[in-house]
């Protein structure tokens, strides 16, 4: 399978779950390798502690079935940082960004999600898709097109927002 085909059918994957079927130790080691060089490269990335036996209460399940379905490991910056979250699954990565930064930000921003991303391709194997633009992306020239459609993004998000706020209600009319 090409490699444009093999991410759109991962992407669809990984729609239906995260990590499908029981674990498998080779995938477990290396989410856990990519994950301690992603957080050695950028010690602001910690990995999130689920908390099993609340997944496990709220969703009806054991806490075993709650550790075997929530096996990925989610990787996210500072409270008060940029934003970005990585998720390592068994056959996928991810990464995600806000839609909150404007253009000045945003470079910076996806200067920090290219490193990750050059890491991710070298060290895990992956090929780079980018779901907006639909495409396998070239780290060394996609760079400006991927920064484009994120600022589009951020001006639909801004849009609707602006379209869906309800005006203040006059809290000293009576009526």
């Amino acid at each position: 399978m090409d490699p444009l085909s093999a991410a759109r059918a991962l992407l669809e994957q990984r729609a239906e779950g995260l990590n499908p079927g029981p674990p498998v130790p080779e995938k477990e080691a290396r989410k856990a390798r990519l994950a301690a060089a992603l957080m050695k490269s950028s010690p602001p990335l910690s990995a999130f502690a689920f908390e099993y036996s609340a997944i496990a209460a709220r969703q009806h399940i054991t806490e075993e079935e709650a550790r075997a379905r929530y096996r990925h490991i989610e990787l996210n910056g500072p409270e008060n940082g940029n934003g970005i979250q990585i998720t390592l699954s068994d056959d996928t990565a991810g990464v995600t960004i806000p839609y909150w930064h404007r253009p000045a930000a945003a470079a910076s921003v996806f200067d920090d999600v290219w490193w990750h991303v050059a890491l991710l391709e070298r060290d895990g194997g992956f090929a780079v898709y980018g779901p907006q633009l639909d495409r396998i992306l070239d780290l060394a020239i996609d760079g400006p097109a991927v920064l484009e459609c994120y600022g589009g993004g951020v001006a639909q998000t801004a849009k609707i927002g602006a379209q869906t706020r309800m005006p203040a209600k006059r809290w000293w009319r009576f009526w």
